[in-house]
């Protein structure tokens, strides 16, 4: 590799204009999938399942994509940690990496990864929501089914603490034929 092609290509990973880019994207996919999580918990709620499969293969793609950034995101990282001899394990963090830009080249980077950590909680937050309706359901569900068996209390076949083997012996119909 030329000497002039190895500086055009130092350049071009030392410069924030990429990383910028991918977090400014990063936060743009964490919004959609913010997005699509809602979908998911208005499905939820009015008991819609194409609107809750639809959120789900919508959130699916999104979360593949926001994958496929975040590796980009870390491939930019270790070549900018070896442009300046730095160890990439661990990898360096955001704040030692900005350190080496100017401030006019820093700022717009912090802005897109504060964009991208508050999506990032929004996201946790409607998740994390989602989970308990979800959770709150199956053990609506799991009430039905113990009163239809006749069951005072319920093995926990659908909370977050079942195991495989909670299940009765017999299924439903033919404990009671």
């Amino acid at each position: 590799m030329s000497v002039e092609r190895e500086r055009s290509n130092h350049g071009r990973v030392c410069d924030g204009q990429r990383l910028y880019a991918l977090l400014q994207e990063q936060a743009e996919v964490a919004k959609l999938l913010l997005g699509a999580a809602e979908e998911l918990r208005d499905g939820i709620l009015e008991r819609d399942l194409a609107k809750i499969e639809a959120a789900v293969a919508r959130e699916s793609e999104l979360s593949d994509r926001l994958n496929a950034l975040e590796q980009e995101r870390a491939a930019w990282v270790a070549q900018w940690a070896a442009a300046h001899h730095l160890s990439a394990e661990p990898a360096p963090a955001l704040s030692d990496i900005l350190a080496r830009f100017s401030e006019e080249e820093a700022e717009p980077i912090r802005q897109a990864a504060a964009a991208l950590q508050e999506a990032a909680f929004e996201l946790h937050q409607v998740n994390q929501l989602n989970a308990d309706l979800v959770s709150y359901s199956l053990a609506h569900v799991q009430g039905l089914l113990s009163a239809l068996a006749g069951d005072g209390e319920t093995g926990g076949l659908y909370g977050p603490h079942a195991a495989k083997g909670d299940a009765p012996s017999r299924a439903l119909v033919d404990w009671r034929v």
